[in-house]
């Protein structure tokens, strides 16, 4: 499959299957009074190779920066705002024995299976505008069985739950 293609699906089986599968986590530096930031701008990352899947976690990003008290500004913010995404392939081996025979003491049956699963990350930095320093961080991690015909509406809306999870305790105390 082409590395785009490849690429598209891999990010959106991420978020296909739920923040509650995903492997959620935030960082943040406990010396900055992160609540004191009230606006934010983009920065580029690592964006997604797909313009729609780009667009789409943009979308959901945004979304929850919003629901969090911070507002989008084009010059002088208080925070930056990028995200990274990673993706690749892992080759895994699945081996089940059947047991076995105590008359041959051999095998009665197995069976080994090798496989392909699509793994992904998606990390969201926040840096201090004035400092450049990173202030917080968000990251999701999944691996991912294939599923060729994945739907963008369920895919941004698992999106939107991960990104939920992560800001859950956003300002951190």
């Amino acid at each position: 499959m082409h590395f785009v293609g490849r690429g598209f699906l891999c990010l959106a089986l991420l978020f296909a299957f739920g923040a509650a599968e995903a492997g959620v986590n935030v960082d943040y530096d406990p010396e900055v009074n992160i609540s004191g930031f009230k606006t934010y701008a983009w920065k580029t990352g690592t964006v997604a190779e797909n313009p729609l899947m780009h667009k789409r976690i943009v979308r959901v990003i945004e979304q929850q920066l919003e629901s969090v008290g911070l507002t989008k500004v084009d010059d002088d913010p208080d925070v930056y705002v990028l995200y990274h995404v990673a993706l690749g392939q892992e080759r895994r081996v699945n081996v089940d024995d059947f047991g076995y025979s105590r008359r041959w003491r051999a095998p009665v049956g197995y069976s080994v299976d090798v496989y392909d699963v699509n793994v992904g990350t998606l990390i969201l930095d926040m840096l201090d505008a004035g400092s450049g320093e990173g202030v917080w961080r968000g990251r999701a991690e999944k691996d991912l069985p294939s599923n060729p015909n994945p739907n963008p509406e369920k895919v941004e809306k698992k999106l939107g739950k991960i990104m939920m999870k992560m800001f859950r305790k956003f300002p951190p105390e």
